[in-house]
């Protein structure tokens, strides 16, 4: 795999305690193409730049910890961090640095985005993702309804992810999706056509458009989409 190899590369470039993090990982277990890839690191963002200066770099959000290495297929480098009480549903009040890994990974959405590969493509998970994997289960990585309540986005990339991967949503964590589906209708316009637009763009849209419905998301923000359900045509 061309990006993968090309994600290594920067790994060695970056040294100890960085890795790549997230769906690429999940997809490379999965045997799936890995496309856009994230990387994470205990390095400061200057010393990231300082360490990748032959890169054309975007560093406009550098105070955030994070760097991307322009291209076709990008790679995003952020350094370790915590997030602390969200303020708005969306956006955390307060950000900081952490060497911690783990302190980085709980911070995440669901449990198959929190393995880790390292430059010898050694595997490392904390959350218990390969389990939920194999059982092909997402599962939030905190508790549901703390999670949710922390970023609506991730009732829809709740549906996004299942439906792209065809696996069932784990009993509380459905639940808790039903009860903030209400919020996804504050999200920005912006923010939410580029998350539903991934999801038009999924193989399997019967899946995400049922998910939608059984969750609530669709009485919300698409109405007359959701009335269509079990709808009889009548039409021979």
């Amino acid at each position: 795999m061309k990006n993968l190899d090309a994600a290594l590369k920067v790994l060695n470039k970056l040294g100890e305690s960085s890795y790549i993090v997230g769906g690429a990982v999940r997809d490379y277990l999965l045997c799936n193409d890995v496309y856009d890839i994230d990387i994470c690191t205990a390095k400061g963002p200057d010393e990231v730049v300082e360490l990748l200066q032959e890169y054309d770099l975007d560093t406009k959000f550098m105070k955030y910890g994070s760097v991307k290495i322009k291209g076709e297929n990008a790679i995003e480098i952020t350094t370790f961090r915590r997030e602390d009480d969200y303020k708005d549903g969306r956006h955390p009040s307060t950000l900081s640095f952490t060497n911690d890994v783990k302190e980085d990974l709980i911070r995440r959405d669901f449990t198959i985005n929190t393995m880790l590969m390292d430059k010898d493509k050694k595997i490392y998970d904390y959350m218990g993702a390969k389990k939920d994997l194999d059982a092909k289960l997402i599962r939030t990585v905190i508790d549901p309804y703390e999670s949710f309540a922390k970023d609506y986005l991730r009732v829809l990339r709740l549906v996004r992810f299942a439906a792209k991967l065809g696996f069932n949503v784990e009993e509380e964590t459905f639940k808790s999706a039903q009860k903030y589906a209400p919020f996804v209708k504050t999200l920005s316009k912006d923010k939410f056509r580029e998350e539903f637009n991934k999801i038009l763009l999924l193989d399997d849209v019967k899946y995400a458009f049922t998910l939608m419905h059984e969750t609530g998301i669709l009485k919300e923000v698409l109405p007359m989409i959701n009335i269509q359900f079990n709808y009889d045509q009548n039409n021979p």
